[in-house]
């Protein structure tokens, strides 16, 4: 979704700033010309939504059906195509006509929903964040399953080494902070299998 988009140069930006060398001046130069970059992709968005919706809206403006999808009660932590998110958003937001307000009150309902069940939240976010970075494919031949496994296990360790051998370069922070991003993002949200 857009929202993965967006906070890239976001999070590039902020670890820029704070683990570049040199004056005040500088860091502010690059932070400010990585935020420039950001609003160039966002504004026309935001006009667009304000012009269409009536509403100042920051890109994404389906956030309630994102987290439906990864909060709703019957949800198992990934996008499920044979579930029918559209009757249960309609369901959700059903007292609200305007589009924008109707994903408000969705998105107000999964907010109430995680706070009444912090332990189901919990273990959603678990087995979503298990399922982004495990390198398990399901239903899928026992013989691909595997070697997409020990696949997976060989780059992920490598990663993690080479991260770790290069922890002092502003380049580890911000690889590490995108997948900090990524997989907080996912346990928030869904992951697609």
């Amino acid at each position: 979704s857009l929202v993965e988009i967006i906070w890239v140069p976001v999070i590039v930006g902020v670890v820029l700033w704070f683990s570049s060398e040199g004056p005040f001046g500088d860091q502010f130069n690059r932070f400010g010309a990585v935020a420039c970059g950001v609003l160039v992709v966002l504004v026309p968005w935001m006009i667009r939504n304000e012009v269409v919706t009536g509403h100042r809206l920051f890109p994404p403006n389906n956030t309630g059906m994102e987290l439906l999808i990864g909060q709703e009660p019957g949800a198992r932590g990934i996008l499920d195509v044979l579930r029918d998110y559209v009757s249960i958003y309609e369901r959700a937001g059903i007292d609200a006509l305007d589009p924008v307000d109707k994903d408000d009150r969705v998105f107000a309902g999964m907010v109430r929903i995680m706070r009444e069940s912090p332990g189901r939240t919990a273990r959603l976010a678990g087995r979503k964040v298990w399922l982004l970075w495990n390198s398990v494919m399901l239903n899928a031949p026992s013989t691909t399953r595997n070697a997409h496994f020990v696949s997976g296990v060989l780059v992920s360790v490598l990663g993690v080494l080479g991260l770790y051998v290069n922890r002092r370069s502003a380049m580890a922070v911000v690889v590490a902070s995108m997948v900090l991003v990524w997989t907080l993002y996912g346990a928030i949200f869904y992951v697609t299998p």
